[in-house]
C-alpha cells in the first residue's frame, strides 16, 4: 500500500503547487492591475492640476490684460480759459473743456455755482452777475451734458470772443464760478472733475469715485 500510495502523494503535491502557482500568477495580475488603476489616476491628478492652473494663469492674464485696459483708456477732464488783451484792457474771453486722458469720457451732470449758489442755465447766471442788466449777452458755447469727448477732443464751454462787453463780464466774474463735473469711462468707472479759479490760473482737481451724482434741483443745464 505505501508504494501505491506514493503516486497518489505526487499527484496531490502537483496540484498544491499548481494552485499555489496560479494563485501567484492571480496576485501579480492583481497587483498589476492595481499599480495601472493608481497610474490612470495619478495621472488624471496631474492633469487635473496641469488644468487648473492653466485656468489660473489664463484669470490672471485676463485681469491684467483688463486692468492695462482701463490705465490705457483713463479719461481726464480739464477746463481753461483763453484771454487775450490791448491798451483798454480784456478783449475776448472763452472757456474750453479738454479730455486730456488717453481714452474717450462721456459727460453725464454739471453743477455751476455763482457764489456759492447752484444755478441752472446761462440766463440764471447772468441775472446773478452784477452790471448785466441791458447788456448784449451774444456769445457761443457747445452742449457739454451728455457729450463724449475722444482722448485729446475739445468742446467750447462758452465763447463771448466776438463780444467785449460780455468777456469783461464774463472775466470779472469768472473766480465767484465754482463747477463739479461728474463723468463716466467707457469702462464705466466714475469721475469727478472740481474746476475753480476761471478767471486766471484754472484748478482742476480730477478723482476716481465709486459714484458721481448732481441732485435735478442743481444740474446745469448748458
Amino acid at each position: 500500500m505505501n508504494k501505491e500510495s506514493k503516486p497518489e502523494m505526487s499527484i496531490d503535491k502537483a496540484r498544491i503547487s499548481s494552485a499555489n502557482n496560479e494563485r501567484k500568477t492571480n496576485k501579480k495580475r492583481l497587483d498589476l492591475a492595481m499599480i495601472m488603476t493608481l497610474s490612470v489616476g495619478l495621472m488624471s491628478l496631474c492633469a487635473l492640476g496641469v488644468s487648473l492652473y492653466q485656468a489660473h494663469l489664463m484669470n490672471e492674464q485676463s485681469s491684467i490684460m483688463f486692468f492695462q485696459g482701463k490705465a490705457a483708456s483713463l479719461p481726464i477732464l480739464e477746463f481753461n480759459n483763453w484771454r487775450s488783451f490791448d491798451e483798454n484792457g480784456i478783449k475776448s474771453f472763452k472757456i474750453v473743456v479738454t479730455n486730456k486722458g488717453t481714452g474717450p469720457l462721456i459727460i453725464k451732470n454739471i453743477l455751476l455755482k455763482f457764489n456759492g449758489e447752484a444755478v441752472l442755465n446761462w440766463g440764471e447766471l447772468f441775472s446773478k452777475v452784477p452790471n448785466s442788466e441791458n447788456l448784449d449777452l451774444g456769445m457761443t458755447n457747445e452742449i457739454l451734458n451728455g457729450s463724449v469727448l475722444s482722448a485729446g477732443e475739445e468742446l467750447v464751454f462758452i465763447d463771448a470772443q466776438n463780444n467785449r462787453d460780455l468777456s469783461k463780464l464774463l472775466f470779472e466774474a469768472a473766480d465767484a464760478i465754482k463747477m463739479k463735473v461728474c463723468y463716466v469711462s467707457v469702462y464705466d468707472d466714475w469721475f469727478q472733475s472740481t474746476i475753480k479759479g476761471l478767471e486766471n490760473r484754472v484748478t482742476n482737481d480730477n478723482e476716481n469715485i465709486p459714484y458721481c451724482r448732481i441732485d435735478d434741483g442743481e444740474s446745469f443745464m448748458d
